[in-house]
């Protein structure tokens, strides 16, 4: 058994042929599915097994042998294949349900862009209605903090590139320092504002636990005696 860290999964989707940003979220969908262990085995209710780093079901996939399955490249390969080629994750339960966007960087969302854009409003704002519950709301924040990192802002600092360009014009090196302070405080503002949805996000886990805890206070203000009590006078009460 070994498990793979997320650089190595990132080797393993490219020559398996997955794009730049297809490879993020297959490589996050991994570490979301099992952690990175090319091992990983999940016996499911119906019998069928969801096998090795991408966990790839034997009911839905039987052309993927367990040999193929449980060995990195060859389970990447067949990732590739199951995906449309890089184009359709659905399959996969943590795609859909938004837990891959933990294992993403910041960096990342922001090169994804409208990819994980609507996987953001419907997987973190949507909970944010009334019929939400503490689960989902929890799920929610737990993916937001993931996404908002203040530590995990661009990688490129902004004199990146200057030092390796002596003979480039001072014009285009000015303008990769200015680019990539735009860059950040894009990052930044994005941040923010996900961080203020957390916010709320607490805010009304606070209040739904707040609710609970005073509707467990009324009930418990009410004995038997009282509960007795008004049995009776509905029972005796003049019709």
């Amino acid at each position: 058994m070994t498990t793979w860290s997320k650089k190595q999964l990132e080797a393993f989707s490219t020559q398996a042929g997955f794009g730049s940003q297809a490879s993020y979220i297959i490589v996050a969908i991994a570490l979301a599915e099992s952690g990175g262990n090319d091992q990983a085995s999940h016996v499911n209710t119906d019998g069928s097994i969801d096998r090795g780093v991408l966990e790839i079901n034997s009911r839905w996939h039987p052309e993927v042998s367990d040999s193929c399955a449980y060995t990195p490249l060859c389970s990447f390969q067949s990732a590739y294949n199951i995906s449309n080629k890089g184009t359709d994750f659905n399959p996969w339960t943590t795609y859909t349900t938004g837990a891959y966007l933990k294992y993403l960087t910041g960096t990342e969302v922001t090169a994804l862009g409208s990819i994980t854009g609507s996987d953001v409003v419907k997987k973190v704002i949507q909970p944010l209605t009334p019929n939400s519950t503490v689960g989902q709301l929890l799920t929610a924040l737990d993916i937001l903090l993931a996404l908002t990192s203040p530590f995990d802002i661009s990688q490129t600092s902004p004199d990146a590139g200057i030092s390796s360009a002596e003979s480039a014009p001072v014009v285009g090196a000015v303008i990769h320092v200015f680019a990539n302070i735009a860059d950040d405080l894009i990052a930044l503002i994005i941040r923010f504002v996900f961080l203020l949805l957390g916010f709320l996000i607490l805010k009304r886990v606070f209040s739904q636990f707040i609710d609970v805890q005073t509707l467990q206070q009324k009930s418990s203000n009410v004995t038997p005696r009282k509960m007795g009590q008004t049995a009776m006078n509905f029972i005796n009460k003049p019709i």
